[in-house]
């Protein structure tokens, strides 16, 4: 039961993470032209390939995959950890948003050496890596959101729909602020 769990998650995070991209790749159409081809409508492989590129020229690929992940694995967690209509929504991916960035620069301002500390070292993560944590977990909390109402079936439709619909916004933005440009 466990690994089938485990697999749908994996699974739904996957096809969470395409559609993702896809609506960001029409969203990028939609704003930068008029008029499209059929080539533009059917060519979205060089998109996936330029997020690549950019997301690891930004990061480097050990940092990339290691904060997507733990992010991602923190947002589904804290989804499927209960059945709680507050838990299962958009509100802690929501907190993480606008609170992160804060944070991080504060830890910025408050810095004045790096002591060698645990505290010291996830507060040089956040700073670096906050954009990449908050899309990880908002990745994280899209594809529990759907496996928690299509698998669980623990909320309703609507309740996901707009949360889902949330998500999927804040993390185009983020996308866009971050590794897009």
């Amino acid at each position: 039961m466990e690994l089938h769990m485990l697999l749908s998650i994996l699974v739904i995070y996957v096809l969470f993470v395409l559609v993702v991209v896809v609506i960001s790749y029409y969203a990028d159409l939609i704003i930068k032209k008029e008029e499209y081809t059929r080539d533009d409508l059917k060519n979205i492989v060089p998109y996936f390939g330029m997020l690549w590129e950019n997301a690891v020229q930004k990061y480097s690929l050990f940092n990339l995959i290691t904060i997507l992940f733990i992010s991602s694995f923190i947002g589904i967690l804290l989804i499927l950890v209960s059945s709680s209509m507050i838990l299962n929504s958009s509100i802690l991916f929501l907190v993480v948003y606008f609170l992160l960035p804060v944070i991080s620069g504060n830890f910025e301002k408050s810095r004045v050496t790096d002591g060698g500390s645990f505290y010291d070292l996830m507060a040089s993560i956040v700073m670096k890596y906050h954009d990449l944590i908050i899309i990880g977990f908002g990745f994280g909390t899209g594809a529990a959101l759907l496996y928690s109402w299509g698998g669980l079936r623990q909320i309703h439709f609507i309740w996901f729909l707009l949360n889902i619909v949330i998500v999927v916004v804040l993390i185009e933005i983020k996308v866009r602020q971050s590794i897009q440009h």
